[in-house]
């Protein structure tokens, strides 16, 4: 059902862009600037998904959802491209058998099962390599200009801004958190529910893409990424073991040019 709303919505955008044509003066036209892939050819990818955390603390079929918008900037004849994006979302997770102590009172009470919800901001800078052109150079001779289906690679580095809160699974009472206040009076009763600021943590990202050209200027794909934090914060349990989590998204791409 989401992949019919992405393509009605693209077929849709495509006719819009049909019936507006952008001018340029001639001198403009014939600049070195105008002329470059960079303004010509750059184009907007907007995205939808989930999210699936691999850390401290995980839960097998445990998703979240996260959006995404990219601006992407063709280099050389589309082989390789620039991609600047921002990626809101959260991801979460439980695990039933890990253990913990709890100061209660003045003892220190052994505990079973905890759980976390990350919420995250993540600003991306990529670098995205066309593997289908790569691999074979003619291929754009023996295919047709558009219905094809390209295979890209992606690698880039990014700020992941975000605030965990860590729970007991069966009382959900607060462990821990990142970017939340502690307020520790009460037993810590209201610990965890009044927002401080975001940590800033760098990110380092890899990637899949397949990438399915609908017409000259629409494009739907679909993206593996796996993101690796510097950082065992995302789940609020810090065990010296770097976090990351796996972003799965379905994308309409548009280009905002013409040319």
């Amino acid at each position: 059902m989401f992949f019919f709303v992405v393509f009605s919505t693209s077929i849709s955008a495509e006719n819009i862009f049909t019936k507006r044509t952008i001018q340029l003066e001639p001198n403009i036209l014939n600049s070195s600037f105008a002329d470059s892939s960079l303004f010509n050819k750059y184009s907007l990818r907007f995205a939808f998904g989930i999210t699936s955390f691999y850390g401290d603390i995980m839960e097998k079929g445990s998703l979240s959802e996260a959006y995404s918008v990219h601006l992407e900037a063709p280099i050389k004849n589309r082989k390789h491209l620039l991609q600047l994006g921002l990626i809101k979302g959260s991801t979460s997770g439980k695990d039933f058998s890990s253990s913990y102590t709890l100061l209660e009172g003045p003892l220190l009470n052994s505990k079973n099962g905890e759980s976390f919800q990350m919420e995250f901001i993540e600003l991306d800078l990529n670098y995205v390599l066309n593997l289908s052109m790569i691999f074979d150079e003619n291929i754009e001779e023996r295919r047709p200009q558009w219905q094809k289906i390209d295979f890209l690679f992606k690698m880039g580095v990014g700020l992941n801004m975000f605030r965990s809160l860590r729970r007991e699974v069966d009382t959900e009472n607060f462990i821990n958190s990142y970017g939340y206040e502690w307020n520790w009076q009460n037993n810590f009763e209201n610990a965890g529910t009044v927002e401080n600021d975001n940590v800033t943590e760098r990110v380092l990202l890899f990637g899949i893409i397949s990438k399915y050209n609908v017409s000259e200027r629409i494009d739907i794909d679909f993206s593996v990424t796996s993101r690796y934090g510097n950082t065992d914060k995302w789940d609020a349990k810090v065990q010296n073991n770097k976090d990351m989590f796996m972003f799965y998204s379905l994308g309409t791409n548009f280009k905002i040019s013409k040319n």
